[in-house]
């Protein structure tokens, strides 16, 4: 079988692939070829072993590999249509989220991607908030986690919370966890009036209007002033939904 590349950081990836499906993966091999992994490579070692024809030779350990097929066994607008409304149930599963970010910020590693969308499904299921529409804010807010603006990618600030403009840099968190869940708790202030499940952990959680933004639609001019906000974040949703290229530009962040 013939190996393609691993992609542009298979230094970082190594062993840890993920894909929709994480399928583990077999190699046959013909006369006289195997397989040697040797540190981060794997390499073909030809020898004077002869295999049976159609004889399978597994890798020393399964390999999950990421693919750009988005369109099989994962919900498609096309097929059902995504919720606007930010309190109720996202339908993307990890893999698509984990694939749909590291595609397109291959500077990542995917241990990293793969930790930030398992804790933004998690902590959004806790407080009843859409996991789809928080995570697909993060990808906006952060520039595919590239963190170009005020907020650097040390202060675990996945949605701009205090950064108004003016190289105000916001507020920092701890951990990654505590970030996200900050995020989370800033989202269910604006969409619910009910009390958050966890330990308050967004100092701004306070200042606002609760339940003033139920919908995507209802952020424009809450969340953010730029007045297309809404229409980025559904524009990105679909493209997330499709598997499609997203959307690139900036947005103007002011909170509340």
């Amino acid at each position: 079988m013939r190996f393609q590349s691993f992609y542009r950081n298979v230094n970082s990836l190594k062993r840890y692939f993920f894909s929709f499906l994480f399928v583990s993966m077999a190699v046959n091999l013909g006369a006289g070829s195997s397989f040697d992994v040797t540190g981060d490579e794997i390499k073909a070692v030809n020898h004077s072993l002869t295999l049976p024809s159609g004889f399978d030779l597994p890798l020393p350990a399964p390999i999950p590999i990421i693919t750009t097929d988005y369109h099989r066994h994962f919900p498609n607008p096309g097929n059902s249509e995504y919720s606007k409304e930010i309190m109720t149930k996202g339908l993307l599963p990890k893999s698509r989220l984990i694939s749909f970010l590291w595609l397109n910020n291959q500077k990542l590693d995917v241990v990293e991607v793969e930790k930030v969308a398992t804790l933004y499904i998690k902590e959004a299921s806790m407080e009843g908030v859409n996991h789809d529409i928080a995570f697909a804010q993060m990808i906006l807010e952060t520039g595919y986690m590239k963190f170009t603006g005020d907020v650097s990618n040390n202060q675990n600030n996945y949605c701009g919370l205090g950064a108004i403009g003016n190289g105000e840099p916001g507020l920092s968190f701890p951990d990654v966890e505590t970030g996200i869940r900050a995020h989370i708790q800033h989202l269910k202030a604006y969409a619910s009036t009910d009390s958050i499940k966890n330990k308050l952990v967004d100092g701004r959680f306070g200042i606002v209007k609760r339940g003033s933004a139920k919908t995507i639609q209802e952020l424009t001019g809450r969340w953010a002033e730029d007045p297309h906000y809404d229409q980025k974040l559904d524009y990105l949703l679909k493209k997330i939904y499709a598997g499609t290229d997203v959307l690139k530009k900036k947005t103007s962040i002011l909170f509340d």
